[in-house]
C-alpha cells in the first residue's frame, strides 16, 4: 500500500503546479509557455505542446501501477493472515462453514409462531394501505380510476365522432370517373401553360412599350404603331389559337366554363383599339400626332387589367386542380 501511496502522491505534487498555472493564465497560455520552456532547455523538438494530455496518460498509467501494488500488497496480507490456518484455501473453506453453522442456527430458533404472526402483519399492512389508499368512496385511488373511465369514454366518443366525420366527408366528397378527371386536367394545364408563358410574355412586352414614355408620346411613333399592332395581333392569336380551343373543350364542365376566358376584350385590346386608331392616320400619312397622357394611362389601366386577370386565372385554375386532387376518382366502367 506504501508503493501506492508514493506513486498517487508524487503524481499529485507533479501536477498541482500545473493545475495552478492553468487556474492562473488559462490552459492555453500555460502550455504555451511550457512549450516554449522545454523547446529552449530540450536539444530535440517537442512533438507536441498538449501537456494536459500528456498529464493525464501519467495519471493513468499511475493509477495502474498503484493498483497493481495494491492488489500485491492485499495478496501478501492475506497470505499472512491465512498462513496459520493452512493457506488461502483452508480459511476460505472454514469462514464458509462457520456462516453457514450460523445461518443454521438462526433459523433453527425460528418457530411456526414466528412465520405466522410475520404473514399477519403483511396481510394487516396491505388492507391497511387498500384501505387509506381506495376503499373508502372518496378514496384518491377511487378518484384516479374514476377520471381515467371518464377520459376513455371521452375518447371513445372522440373516436366515434371522428369516424362519422370522415364517412360524412367521404360522401361529401365529388366523385369523378378517370376520363373526367384526366380531360379536365389536360384542359387545366394546358390553360396554364399558356397563361404563364404566351399570354405573361405578352404582358410583359406591353409593360416595356408602357415605360418607353418618351417614344410612347412624341417620338417615333411610326414604331410605337408597329408595336401596338404587333401586341394587338399576338392577343387576338393567343386567344383564337390557344385559348378558344380549350374553352370549346371546357363546355362540359361548369366549373371550368365558369373562369374568366375571355381576357383579350375585357384588359388590353380596347385601350389598344383605341391607341391604333388614333395614331394610324398620322403615321400613314406620315405626320406627327401628340399623344394625350389621357390614352398613355388607359394603357396602363389596360395592361394592369391583363396582369391581374392572370394572376386570378392562375389561382382559379389552381383551386381547381386541388378539388379535382380531392375527389374520389374511380374508374369509368364502375360507378361511384
Amino acid at each position: 500500500m506504501r508503493w501506492s501511496l508514493r506513486i498517487l502522491s508524487g503524481l499529485t505534487i507533479m501536477t498541482a503546479p500545473y493545475i495552478w498555472t492553468v487556474g492562473q493564465t488559462g490552459l492555453e497560455s500555460a502550455n504555451r509557455n511550457l512549450c516554449d520552456l522545454l523547446s529552449t532547455a530540450s536539444p530535440w523538438p517537442l512533438p507536441s505542446c498538449k501537456f494536459h494530455m500528456t498529464y493525464l496518460g501519467l495519471w493513468v498509467i499511475g493509477i495502474l501501477v498503484a493498483i497493481a501494488f495494491a492488489m500485491f500488497d492485499t495478496t501478501r496480507y492475506v497470505k499472512k493472515i491465512a498462513a496459520p490456518h493452512g493457506g488461502i484455501i483452508h480459511l476460505t473453506r472454514r469462514c464458509c462453514s462457520q456462516a453457514g453453522d450460523r445461518a443454521k442456527d438462526s433459523w433453527a430458533k425460528v418457530e411456526p409462531s414466528h412465520v405466522i404472526i410475520l404473514g399477519l402483519m403483511i396481510a394487516s399492512g396491505g388492507a391497511a394501505w387498500l384501505l387509506y389508499q381506495g376503499g373508502a368512496p372518496d378514496g384518491p385511488l377511487l378518484k384516479k380510476l374514476k377520471i381515467a373511465e371518464q377520459n376513455v369514454q371521452i375518447l371513445e366518443a372522440q373516436a366515434k365522432s371522428h369516424a362519422s366525420a370522415e364517412a360524412l366527408m367521404s360522401l361529401a366528397r365529388p366523385h369523378l370517373s378517370s376520363i373526367d378527371y384526366d380531360e379536365r386536367r389536360r384542359i387545366l394545364n394546358t390553360f396554364y401553360k399558356h397563361v404563364n408563358g404566351p399570354i405573361r410574355d405578352t404582358y410583359g412586352l406591353a409593360w416595356g412599350l408602357y415605360n418607353d414614355q418618351p417614344r410612347l408620346i412624341n417620338a417615333n411613333q411610326k414604331g410605337v404603331y408597329e408595336e401596338l399592332v404587333k401586341i394587338r395581333q399576338q392577343l387576338i392569336s393567343e386567344w383564337q389559337d390557344l385559348v378558344a380551343p380549350l374553352v370549346r373543350d371546357a363546355e362540359l364542365y361548369a366549373d371550368i366554363r365558369n373562369l374568366n376566358w375571355n381576357f383579350h376584350s375585357t384588359t388590353l385590346l380596347p385601350t389598344l383599339n383605341e391607341l391604333i386608331n388614333v395614331l394610324r392616320i398620322p403615321v400613314e400619312s406620315g405626320n406627327s400626332v401628340f399623344v394625350d397622357s389621357k390614352e398613355t394611362d388607359k394603357l396602363k389601366t389596360g395592361i394592369q387589367a391583363l396582369g391581374q386577370w392572370i394572376e386570378d386565372t392562375k389561382d382559379g385554375i389552381q383551386k381547381l386542380r386541388a378539388k379535382d386532387d380531392d375527389a374520389q376518382v374511380y374508374r369509368s366502367e364502375a360507378k361511384p
